[in-house]
């Protein structure tokens, strides 16, 4: 449901920050770099999606991304 109601892909939310909420001028957003494409992201934090983070807590699974690059990404050359 998470990634339904906030627009990023699984592999966004391997990084160990990937649901810490920042808080902006427009309000609580998400925010960081897709590791894909190295593109900036701001995603706004609605009511639900705010329950939903509260309700998982920390990341119930160990982060799979380091330095925003996937491991097998480091040892495979895979054009983007």
């Amino acid at each position: 449901m998470i990634l339904a109601y906030s627009g990023l892909s699984w592999v966004e939310c391997g990084k160990g920050d990937a649901f810490q909420i920042q808080r902006s001028i427009t309000g609580p957003v998400l925010a960081g770099c897709r590791v894909k494409t190295k593109e900036k992201y701001t995603i706004p934090v609605t009511p639900k999606l705010k329950e939903l983070i509260t309700e998982i807590g920390s990341l119930p699974w160990k982060p799979f991304v380091e330095n925003n690059v996937l491991p097998i990404m480091q040892l495979v050359k895979v054009p983007i």
